[in-house]
């Protein structure tokens, strides 16, 4: 799992 791959499911999450 990379950290990033990580954060950018967070974020597109939170803009949906």
């Amino acid at each position: 799992m990379v950290a990033g791959d990580v954060e950018n499911g967070i974020h597109i999450r939170q803009l949906s």
